[in-house]
Order: C-alpha cells, then structure tokens, then sequence
C-alpha cells in the first residue's frame, strides 16, 4: 500500500507506517479528553491531530505537548474552525487534552504513524487555504524536501444545521487512509498520499459539500511527513 513502504539500501529505512487512526465528535465543553488507549504506541511514534468545529469568532485551539501546525479560520456566516498538530509520542500516552474556547460541536482526527524522522518529522512548510460563499477551498501544495514524504490534507466545512450538503464532502482522488466526522453544520475530514519523489505537489481537491450558499466557509491545510532517515544497520569498529 502507499502508506506503507521501505526502500533504499545499507540500513536506511524510509518507511512510514499509518499504525492506527480514529475520529470522533463531542460537544458542550471547551475542554474534551480524547481516549487513545486502543493505540499500540511505541516511543519515537508521530500523532497528528485534526480539530474541526462551527463557531462565528477565530478561536484559539490548542493542544496539551501538541506542537500547533495550523490554525485557520475562514469568516462567514457559518465559519469554519480548523486546528491541526503533532506531537512525538513517548509511548506512554493514554487520552490527548483539548482546549477548543467553543461549546460549539468539534470533529476530531487522530493519526498514529511510525517510521518518522524524530528529530524533523515535518517536512516542508505547513500551507493552509479558506473560501466562503459556497466555494470549497483548494487543497494548497507544498514542496517536499525527502523523497517518500507523507502528505496529510484536512478539510473543514461549516454550514447552516440544515445543510446535509456537508455530509457529502469527500477526500479527494488518489489519496487513502481517510477519516470524515461531524453533520450537517460541521465537518472534517482528512486523508493521506505518499509524494515518492521529492518536489513541488499537484493534488486533488476535496470535493462535494456545496451548496453555493453564502454562509457556508470553508478551510484546507496540508503538511508532509518526514520518514526517518536513520541508519538502521550497524557496523562495529576494527577490532585489533
């Protein structure tokens, strides 16, 4: 499968494995607990965190030892909230803690890889995109640096509550490994691909999930993954 690759020779292992995803939603409390005890985490694994939500005024989302990747808003009647992160895992993690400042209902995302570059595990530059009146914003390119460089897009959509449009928003072609949550005044989804060969990246867009409604917002990001590019093998010093 894409998502799962080793190449390369002498003991250099540029494999990214998705090890577990899941999604859900809560709402009513600005603070929500995700529980991650069904991930068989091992120290030096890479979990990325997708947070989506409606809520008419930008808020600050953050995540407890997450590093903030995005944080993007796209201002319409029926905004869109969108905050993604990571953080290295230590192997011990149970539950992520979650300070949205919303009541509102919040979509979640949350992605176990392992065979990351620890020490840089994001690759290039983190793009995000918005577009309201019923127009889904494109999915925005980077340009990778490492050859077999993961890349992530998320996509929230914001509505009026009897938009059922929204549930039609879907991933866009040749990506895999997606996970759509929320209804239909909120909804996230997001996905992953493997850039092989390092450069500039020409993706889909996601697609569905409009109406032309003038309330409707919507906000796109995108980051690439950098598989580990240490030496597995090792060769022991001349013995004299």
């Amino acid at each position: 499968m894409l998502w799962h690759k080793t190449i390369g020779a002498g003991g250099i292992s540029k494999g990214i494995e998705l090890v577990n995803k899941l999604g859900g939603g809560t709402g009513d409390d600005t603070n929500i607990t995700i529980d991650i005890s069904s991930f068989s985490l091992e120290a030096d694994d890479l979990l990325v965190l997708a947070v989506g939500f409606k809520d008419n005024t930008d808020r600050d989302v953050s995540a407890t030892n997450f590093t903030e990747l995005v944080d993007a808003y796209a201002n319409s009647s029926s905004d869109a909230n969108l905050f993604v992160g990571y953080k290295v895992s230590d192997g011990t993690e149970t539950s992520i803690a979650v300070n949205t400042n919303t009541t509102s209902f919040t979509a979640f995302n949350v992605y176990q890889w392992r065979g990351v570059d620890t020490l840089s595990p994001i690759d290039t530059t983190v793009a995000s995109a918005q577009a309201t009146n019923g127009t889904i914003a494109s999915s925005p390119d980077v340009t990778t640096v490492t050859d077999n460089a993961v890349i992530m897009q998320f996509a929230d959509a914001s509505g009026g509550g009897s938009q059922t449009i929204l549930t039609t928003l879907t991933e866009p072609s040749g990506t895999e490994n997606s996970d759509k949550r929320g209804g239909n005044a909120n909804r996230l989804t997001t996905c992953s691909s493997i850039q092989e060969t390092a450069g500039t990246t020409s993706l889909n867009d996601f697609s569905g999930g409009v109406t032309g409604d003038t309330g409707q917002s919507f906000v796109t990001a995108t980051i690439a993954i950098r598989p580990n590019q240490q030496s597995n093998t090792w060769t022991p010093a001349d013995i004299t």
